[in-house]
């Protein structure tokens, strides 16, 4: 069927798209019998669009991937497809739906379209907002406010609460933390407010934050028993702290003795939760109890009945008297009851 330009400016609209349809199909049957490039276009669909017609049109949501024929998109582009009325409203179209209404209008020409998991109509809340755009500005919150951590910062799994209509002229897109900022997973919230501040909408989302940093581990396994941990015992390894369990011990920069917490294998990072200080005083040992008041101060010898390292409060017995108290740890050899 040959439909002129000027015949369909001269009849009605939705008669004038109706014929185009239809000569369309014609195109395709004869593409399909070996015609020439009529089929060599392909149409792209947006994943979120800004409707407001009544009727949501093909050129509305679909733009061509490459050349096409003037014509032939000037026909595809005034394809109606859904209806959509009232003034506002939302509503969010499966991709197999979308397929198979355009298997409807356009049998045989799928391969034609390429359609995204679901299309987001929207008429009367602004513009989508791109997803690139939204993780680009979690990144960027997440890098600045996470800069005081030492090693290299990475931001992955963004998860966002769906496709976010945004009004530019009247409305700002903020995101903030809802608690603090570690590597893992982090919450954070979306706002949408009013150029005066005030919140419009909000939107909880979520990041997995990790951290890389050069961490000391356990060279070989290291007994609970084994006492100091030497250097010999340390090697180096690159770890992502989101699945490092404490907070790795600062040995270059902290020179006070520590010892395993319990046993250790090979590879285990030497963290706040893996080891601790290696006690001044270890349970069992002998050790003189001091007790000071106004005026008089009193010493005593005493049994450890805990470890405890200098400043840690630990329980001793009297050695005389048999009655345990609970004293501070001073040095190697005493204990202070405050």
């Amino acid at each position: 069927m040959n439909v002129s330009i000027h015949t369909l400016r001269r009849i009605g609209p939705a008669l004038a798209v109706l014929l185009g349809i239809v000569a369309l199909l014609g195109l395709f049957a004869s593409a399909s019998l070996g015609a020439s490039n009529t089929m060599d276009w392909k149409l792209k669909f947006r994943p979120a669009v800004a409707v407001t017609g009544d009727r949501v049109m093909l050129g509305d949501v679909a733009e061509p991937v490459g050349s096409i024929d003037p014509e032939i998109w000037r026909i595809l582009a005034s394809t109606p497809l859904w209806p959509f009325p009232g003034r506002e409203g939302q509503i969010t179209l499966p991709r197999q739906k979308i397929l198979e209404d355009l298997d409807r209008l356009f049998p045989g020409a799928q391969a034609n379209f390429s359609v995204p998991g679901q299309l987001v109509l929207r008429k009367g809340g602004g513009k989508p907002v791109a997803e690139n755009t939204v993780d680009r500005l979690i990144v960027d919150y997440l890098t600045a406010n996470l800069t005081g951590q030492d090693g290299e910062i990475e931001v992955k799994d963004i998860a966002l609460p769906g496709q976010l209509f945004i009004d530019e002229e009247l409305e700002k897109l903020t995101v903030e933390s809802t608690g603090t900022l570690v590597p893992g997973r982090v919450n954070l919230r979306l706002t949408v407010s009013s150029p005066e501040g005030r919140v419009l909408r909000q939107h909880a989302v979520s990041a997995q934050v990790n951290l890389w940093r050069v961490v000391p581990v356990a060279s070989r396994p290291i007994n609970v028993k084994e006492g100091t941990i030497g250097p010999e015992k340390i090697s180096w390894e690159r770890r992502n702290l989101a699945l490092v369990r404490g907070t790795p011990w600062n040995f270059q920069g902290d020179p006070t003795p520590v010892r395993a917490r319990y046993s250790l294998n090979p590879g285990m990072p030497l963290t706040s939760e893996t080891v601790e200080l290696m006690p001044a005083i270890q349970k069992g040992d002998k050790v003189t109890c001091l007790w000071k008041g106004r005026a008089i101060s009193l010493s005593m010898p005493v049994t450890a009945l805990s470890d405890g390292a200098k400043g840690a409060q630990i329980t001793v017995r009297n050695m005389q008297s048999g009655k345990e108290l609970a004293a501070v740890v001073q040095d190697a050899q005493t204990v202070v009851v405050r």
